[in-house]
């Protein structure tokens, strides 16, 4: 399998992974919110004392993953794809401007594992 490059390129691809019952408003919209819930619940509970958000690194990518998933399929399911919504179709240039967008972060530790820097 090819590397994906372009936000439209992984749009495109994951658009073909999905299952005719996932198309819907119905499913995507609450797999949607489930997904961001898993996702923030690896967090808190590393701040509960569970874990250290280092042993977990495997898990939020995959629940990233799984964001990002959702995301395209909610552009798509619009008319549209990621680069559209933002605004960019560089995803070394879009990640970049994402990490310039944290003014302050709260917690440099969780953006370092989830970045892998």
């Amino acid at each position: 399998m090819t590397k994906i490059t372009t936000f439209s390129e992984y749009s495109k691809r994951a658009a073909e992974t999905q299952m005719e019952s996932c198309k819907g408003a119905n499913y995507l919209d609450s797999a949607f919110i489930g997904e961001v819930g898993e996702l923030r619940s690896l967090y808190a509970k590393s701040v509960r004392g569970d874990y250290d958000l280092t042993d977990r690194v495997g898990d939020i990518r995959d629940e990233s993953g799984d964001n990002c998933w959702m995301a395209a399929m909610k552009t798509v399911q619009v008319g549209y794809d990621l680069a559209e919504l933002i605004e960019t179709d560089d995803l070394d240039k879009a990640h970049k401007t994402a990490l310039a967008c944290w003014d302050e972060p709260r917690d440099t530790e969780y953006l370092d594992i989830v970045t892998g820097k």
